[in-house]
């Protein structure tokens, strides 16, 4: 982290034990997960039942026992948790959702009815599959996890422009509204995590900005109930054009960059025909040697990246829908950038906790690349006048699913910065 700003635990006053550590709101939501054959994690070692366990550790997981938890197979990280699909439409659209509670009891009452039902916004072209791990240490920490595909993403539906759908980062935010204000009930509280470009949809959706110019964006239903955001990396907006918003091009530049990206779009990604033939030549061989690229860091990038990994890129990619939505994506405008929002909304954003966890070795949004964003972070981590936090780790662009610190370190924040400041029975102190 930055400058000189100093880490902070938290100590905890356990409680009693409860019956149950699910939201209210949420414990109706209790459905089998389905999955296409060559995309399912084995549902026979889920546990259906909430077990009590009495020896549950305390409400912040600072050992060493957490880190090792998190270097388990996928199929005991299943084991953690219970998962749930949540039939949901979103402007007439089926969207996969799936929601994740603690198959062990973890919590008192008190604090499990304090903590926020935490939201996990994926990238471009993934979906929930690939929360796995991050999925497993919220879930072991306590917490209900929601996991949603966007619109035209993972498993959720893919209507074109035809069917009146025009792909934005606003429309993403405002599905992560429309779902949250659906759903969410009494005093449910939000916590929004994404990445790349889940990152910037979030901040969005927390911030308000993507309302429209005649309904103000107090009336958002996330932002009066968002408790923070956390970030594993940030996307600069949908697609490459944000990078000509940087402020540092001189306008020549910036007029050669656009008149290249507007070249690139005409002659390739506006060709719906040549976006399916493209698409087309996608193989599993090629996804799973493109994704180990992703996990640079990893001991075991071969184990990482399994059968299941590949086909949650896969499926969705030999969709029939898929060549007119990635058309749209890639040409489309790319929203604000993060540094955009930042400026337009620091009064609210400056008061808002945000955590951001960066893989020093991260080729899709390098921490100190093109666009400033992860520089944008790390000014934001070392000044005062913010609750912004940030650990730079090793690791690379999926890092959540590659490094166990990485979901550490954001279960660390959300237990420190949102749960114990919510809570009388929690206080902070300076390490």
């Amino acid at each position: 982290m930055g400058g000189d700003r100093q880490r902070r635990r938290c100590i905890c006053l356990r409680g009693a034990a409860g019956p149950s550590c699910a939201p209210p709101s949420l414990r109706s939501w209790q459905r089998e997960v389905h999955r296409p054959a060559r995309y399912r994690r084995d549902s026979n070692r889920l546990q259906q039942e909430d077990n009590i366990d009495q020896d549950a550790p305390p409400l912040f997981s600072q050992d060493d026992e957490f880190v090792a938890d998190l270097d388990r197979s996928i199929e005991e990280l299943d084991a953690l948790a219970t998962t749930s699909t949540v039939p949901w439409k979103f402007q007439g659209h089926d969207i996969h959702v799936e929601v994740s509670r603690p198959a062990t009891k973890r919590r008192s009452d008190t604090v499990a009815n304090k903590l926020p039902v935490v939201v996990l916004v994926h990238g471009f072209g993934c979906s929930t599959f690939y929360w796995r791990k991050t999925v497993a240490a919220l879930t072991k920490a306590g917490y209900e996890v929601v996991a949603l595909d966007l619109l035209g993403q993972g498993m959720s539906a893919k209507p074109s422009r035809e069917e009146g759908v025009e792909y934005s980062t606003n429309l993403w935010a405002k599905q992560l509204d429309d779902f949250c204000r659906e759903n969410l009930q009494d005093d449910d509280a939000v916590v929004l995590i994404g990445n790349s470009i889940g990152s910037i949809v979030s901040l969005i959706a927390a911030s308000g900005d993507f309302a429209n110019e005649d309904e103000s964006s107090d009336a958002c239903f996330i932002k009066v109930r968002i408790a923070g955001i956390g970030m594993f990396n940030c996307g600069i907006g949908m697609n490459v054009h944000s990078i000509t918003r940087d402020p540092k091009w001189s306008p020549l530049q910036r007029y050669v960059l656009d008149s290249i990206f507007d070249f690139v779009e005409s002659a390739i990604f506006s060709n719906v025909a040549l976006m399916r033939w493209v698409l087309g030549l996608v193989t599993r061989d090629v996804l799973r040697n493109t994704l180990l690229q992703l996990y640079p860091c990893a001991g075991n990038p071969g184990e990482i990246v399994d059968d299941e990994l590949v086909e949650s890129f896969y499926v969705p990619a030999k969709d029939p829908k898929s060549p007119k939505v990635l058309s749209q994506i890639l040409t489309n405008d790319a929203g604000l950038t993060p540094m955009e929002v930042h400026a337009k909304h620091d009064a609210f954003l400056s008061k808002l906790p945000i955590h951001v966890v960066w893989g020093d070795a991260d080729t899709v949004t390098p921490v100190d690349g093109i666009g400033e964003v992860g520089q944008l972070y790390t000014a934001l981590a070392s000044e005062d006048g913010n609750r912004v936090t940030m650990d730079v780790m090793h690791g690379g662009h999926i890092l959540f699913d590659e490094v166990p610190g990485a979901n550490r370190s954001m279960v660390r924040w959300l237990d420190a910065e949102i749960v114990a400041k919510r809570m009388p029975l929690y206080f902070c102190s300076d390490a």
